[in-house]
């Protein structure tokens, strides 16, 4: 039997519960710095312009999140196979294996934007844009399909940073994109006086330049991972295919659910019903993103610890961090409730109606934060103990099945407004689905 390769001492220890926030505090802080980045098309459009805009950015918002979700399929999988790799010392394999799959990623988002571009109608049409907003998606649709290279790249290389346990490094960068983002949207709508369908290029033009950069860096020979030459691994192609992580359920969840929330809302409320729904979901996403990352940036430590067999250690720092999350939980969820009308009043900008929409969807909707770290975490959690099927099947369960269930069944049951009870209910009920997972491999994992 082949006799597997180990460190020789670990890349990071974590002894206590103040070790895991020192940690993890960048990451955090980069990932608000992310979520907000992911928002910052519909928090400048609706600031600048108006919430029609705001709108039309949400009825195209599902399609990027599909684009999201491939990115992450891809990072999951190489991700786990190329440090694999570095830790049996095989490093020329594990650089072969990279360089393949960033050029993989490079030939599916060319695929993508000529799908993306020449079908954006058809696509805008599929995804319920009335006709007060469908131009407008239209437009916008047709100029980000340009640049769906950038943004599989940025998902992809980001997880680099991740794997390698670098979140200063990640949280400077993701700062810099950050601020590029924001010049360069302030400069074409105020100066250019451009609509959001060409403003949004100031987002992917800052995916593109990061890209660019990450390009740059893995060209120099000075980091574990950097471009070489390779032959091609069919297999190693067909794999990632296989592969159905929980980040990668989440994205494509996220995606769902807001097709079916613009489908039934726009139905009934029309396009101020969709900015509404928009500004909650875009509440959501910064809330669900802290719970991921302070599951998934302690997920690598999990991992080693797991590889080495060293159970008391995984045990010590699974007690911690879920310590800390179901803190953080508490503490979100009430700041949720005291300045989410502050958020709300920032992205209506004077639009009464939509303030009042959602103001008091919001009211229902902020039951779910309560609960959603638990869900969050133990999947992160079997994902980190390379039990990838147990985490994809908490995440189907709770992100689309439950979740699509509930948005489809209660407005007809109840009141149109009962929809935004729909994922509180599927977070409530998840948590049994994830107790009976935990229950089942705790002696497993001996926790």
């Amino acid at each position: 039997m082949k006799k597997r390769g180990r460190h020789r001492k670990p890349l990071i220890t974590i002894q206590s519960t103040k070790d895991i926030l020192i940690y993890t505090f960048p990451s955090v802080l980069m990932m608000i710095f992310t979520a907000l980045y992911g928002i910052a098309d519909g928090l400048l459009a609706s600031l600048y312009i108006w919430t029609d805009a705001l709108s039309s950015i949400n009825i195209v918002y599902p399609y990027i999140c599909l684009i999201v979700a491939l990115g992450v399929m891809i990072w999951i999988w190489w991700s786990a196979s190329i440090w694999e790799k570095l830790w049996e010392g095989k490093e020329t394999e594990a650089r072969s294996s990279f360089t393949q799959i960033i050029l993989t990623t490079i030939i599916i988002g060319i695929i993508l934007s000529i799908i993306s571009y020449f079908l954006s109608w058809s696509i805008v049409k599929f995804l319920w844009a009335n006709e007060d907003l469908y131009l407008n998606s239209f437009k916008y649709l047709k100029v980000i399909s340009l640049f769906s290279v950038a943004a599989l790249l940025q998902q992809v290389f980001q997880m680099f940073f991740i794997t390698a346990w670098k979140p200063k490094t990640w949280l400077i960068i993701t700062i810099f994109w950050w601020i590029i983002n924001i010049v360069l949207w302030y400069l074409l709508i105020n100066y250019f006086h451009l609509w959001v369908s060409w403003a949004g290029l100031a987002s992917w033009i800052a995916w593109s330049l990061i890209s660019i950069y990450w390009i740059v860096y893995f060209c120099e020979k000075n980091t574990p991972l950097y471009f070489t030459k390779f032959k091609t691994k069919l297999w190693e192609l067909l794999n990632i295919l296989k592969n159905w992580s929980s980040e990668m359920v989440t994205d494509v969840s996220i995606s769902i659910t807001t097709f079916l929330f613009n489908i039934i809302i726009i139905k009934y409320f029309w396009e101020n019903g969709v900015a509404a729904a928009t500004i909650i979901l875009y509440f959501q996403l910064i809330i669900y993103s802290i719970y991921m990352w302070l599951s998934n940036w302690i997920a690598p430590i999990e991992s080693y610890y797991y590889w080495e067999k060293n159970y008391h250690a995984l045990r010590k720092l699974v007690t911690h961090n879920l310590k800390i999350v179901l803190i953080s939980s508490c503490v979100l969820t009430i700041c949720s409730y005291l300045f989410g009308k502050y958020f709300i009043t920032i992205l209506t900008w004077e639009n009464e109606l939509v303030y009042n929409l959602a103001l008091s969807w919001s009211i229902p909707f902020f039951i779910c934060f309560l609960f959603a770290w638990i869900n969050i975490y133990t999947s992160s959690f079997f994902t980190s103990v390379w039990n990838d099927k147990i985490s994809a099947i908490i995440s189907i369960i709770r992100s689309i099945i439950l979740t699509a269930i509930f948005i489809i069944i209660f407005p007809k049951i109840f009141w149109i407004s009962w929809i935004w009870y729909s994922i509180p209910a599927a977070e409530l009920l998840s948590i049994i689905v994830s107790y009976v997972c935990f229950k089942k491999y705790r002696k497993t994992y001996k926790l």
